[in-house]
């Protein structure tokens, strides 16, 4: 991060504007050059001295933003701020995963439901579909099974939410045990599966074995 700042840095200073030579920096990038080298190596120290003194479109401090930041991971940034949800922890998630606007709208689901927690954040940060594991998450709490063990069922699956309904397909039947829990997470058709748990616990067939 300190290189990408150095170098934007230094292209603001080629391209600011005459006011700007005479007047002084823009207060975003006075700001950023303030912060102490741990701080500027810290993009979410970089990006409140741009929320705290936003830029006009176009001007060279805009410029030093758009390098900084891609159009993309911009979004997902007001996408939380608008939820009031920009916050390190959240920041760190967005802006590490190859899709962050989806975090981000993943993450406004869980903490419209009241359960962004940091293990729920963290399997949202794991999955290659935010969106589809957040909804499984959120269907498990509706059922009352969102345990650390169904957590770790969904996030460990491609289709989270397959298994999330096989979870609690089993649980209505009183059926949900570690042991057909591993076999619904683990099975390439988890919701086949929890039927045919069913179908053997309705004859009377269904051990162990």
């Amino acid at each position: 991060m300190l290189e990408a700042i150095r170098i934007a840095l230094a292209q603001y200073d080629r391209e600011k504007g005459l006011r700007r030579k005479v007047l002084g920096d823009h207060p975003a990038i006075k700001a950023i050059r303030r912060l102490s080298p741990e701080d500027q190596n810290n993009p979410f120290k970089i990006l409140q001295c741009f929320l705290q003194n936003p830029p006009k479109a176009g001007h060279a401090s805009d410029v030093v933003r758009q390098a900084l930041f891609s159009q993309v991971c911009w979004a997902a940034i007001l996408t939380l701020r608008g939820a009031d949800l920009l916050m390190q922890e959240n920041f760190d998630v967005v802006a590490r995963h190859a899709d962050p606007e989806v975090v981000a709208w993943a993450l406004r689901s869980l903490n419209d439901a009241q359960i962004l927690i940091p293990e729920n954040r963290d399997v949202v940060a794991r999955h290659a579909d935010p969106v589809a594991v957040a909804s499984a998450l959120l269907r498990l709490n509706d059922a009352h099974l969102l345990t650390p063990e169904n957590r770790e069922a969904v996030a460990g699956y491609a289709n989270p939410g397959a298994v999330a309904s096989a979870l609690r397909a089993l649980n209505d039947a009183h059926i949900l045990t570690p042991e057909n829990r591993e076999v619904v997470a683990g099975h390439a058709n988890p919701e086949t599966v929890a039927w045919v748990l069913l179908f053997l616990k309705d004859a009377q067939i269904l051990t162990p074995e």
